[in-house]
């Protein structure tokens, strides 16, 4: 008896390999890219449904098959290919993602003392952008194309991920988190500093540089006006408070001053070319050196030095993240999908899963003095 054919589910879409075209399944184990063809249209010979600039998809299977066998394509097919293999996002299938969830939450059971390192790819579902795959803004600029930046940091809210890194570190599962975003969603789930290093900043923290003390806003700190003002679009004289860094060429005042000392305010934010704080980066290293588990999210971990944590920590690394070809090769377990966390959680929280009221709390000193806390069963 011939075998039935699943029906197309809601998200379902077509492999783009076109001696395949067959329909790829949510819980497929998948690839999707993207690539510019600059209005070149596809010759008769190839073997791929291209699509210009559109996100395309291939069963996991058929984006092999066509690596392995890239040699005998057709000329344009190769060179497109090798592009697209540029913006590359791998999803696990739900078969893949169960048996790893488990596994993984047994890895970190056996921990006392893991940490978990994040990057980019954690924040992409609360709508800020990630910088590789196929819409990232590396991959984007590399094809010649400019998005308009339109992100109001005020309107995000901590993403599902970002809510069972929290739970765990309420439970102590998870003893310290490094991140490399500067979105403050960590902060903003319920991770108090005390147990978290934003080492590339974050956006709602400024710092006085004259007596040290720190400020964790409700509203977003930097001074984004002043690319405008080096760049000459807006009229009128610049305000004093704007200066040039030489560090990375951009401007770190605020604007507003200490309430202490009365001296001018810095934002925290790291942009390429900034030094990392010292004061967030050493309790990283720290318990780095003491971590027996690493769990990594959202991060290929190849932007130094805070990435060197996961090489620091002595026990298992655990993967979390869409590319292939991460930094370190000393990796216990990968993960090919960000939502594998719905799986996994569950493992760990034993079936009960946090969630939060999309709202922003109330702020005050960096402390979250109001959180809803629900429960998803």
């Amino acid at each position: 008896m011939a075998a039935r054919k699943r029906p197309a589910s809601e998200g379902a879409s077509t492999c783009s390999k076109k001696d395949c075209n067959g329909i790829i399944h949510d819980e497929d184990a998948r690839v999707e890219v993207a690539v510019s063809l600059r209005g070149e249209p596809a010759h008769a010979d190839s073997r791929i449904t291209w699509q210009d600039g559109a996100p395309m998809a291939f069963h996991r299977s058929c984006w092999d098959s066509l690596l392995q066998k890239r040699a005998s394509l057709p000329r344009d097919d190769l060179q497109r290919l090798q592009l697209a293999a540029a913006t590359a996002e791998y999803f696990d299938s739900a078969q893949e993602l169960r048996q790893k969830a488990q596994e993984a939450a047994s890895l970190l059971r056996q921990s006392s003392r893991a940490i978990c390192f994040t990057g980019a790819g954690l924040s992409t579902a609360a709508g800020l952008g990630d910088y590789r795959g196929k819409r990232g803004k590396w991959t984007l600029e590399g094809q010649g194309v400019s998005e308009a930046y339109t992100t109001v940091y005020e309107e995000l809210r901590p993403t599902f991920g970002h809510e069972a890194v929290a739970k765990l570190v309420e439970m102590g599962k998870i003893r310290y988190v490094i991140s490399q975003n500067a979105d403050g969603l960590h902060h903003l789930s319920g991770i108090p500093y005390t147990k978290l290093s934003d080492v590339h900043g974050s956006a709602f923290t400024e710092y006085c540089p004259s007596c040290g003390k720190r400020y964790v806003r409700q509203e977003y700190a930097p001074e984004d006006r002043a690319e405008d003002f080096f760049a000459g679009r807006l009229p009128g004289p610049m305000p004093s408070h704007i200066k040039v860094c030489r560090g990375c060429g951009s401007n770190h005042w605020t604007g507003r001053s200490c309430e202490d000392c009365g001296q001018p305010l810095h934002d925290t934010v790291i942009s390429f070319g900034d030094g990392l704080e010292e004061c967030v980066l050493r309790p990283a290293f720290e318990h780095a050196a003491e971590a027996d588990a690493c769990l990594s999210l959202g991060s290929t971990m190849s932007i130094g030095p805070s990435n060197q944590v996961v090489l620091i920590q002595k026990g298992p690394l655990i993967v979390c993240v869409r590319q292939e070809g991460c930094a370190h090769t000393e990796i216990a377990m990968s993960f090919y999908t960000i939502s594998w966390w719905t799986c996994w959680a569950k493992n760990m929280l034993n079936g009960r899963l946090p969630w939060i009221r999309r709202r922003r709390p109330t702020m005050r000193s960096g402390l979250l003095l109001v959180k809803s806390v629900g429960t998803f069963l």
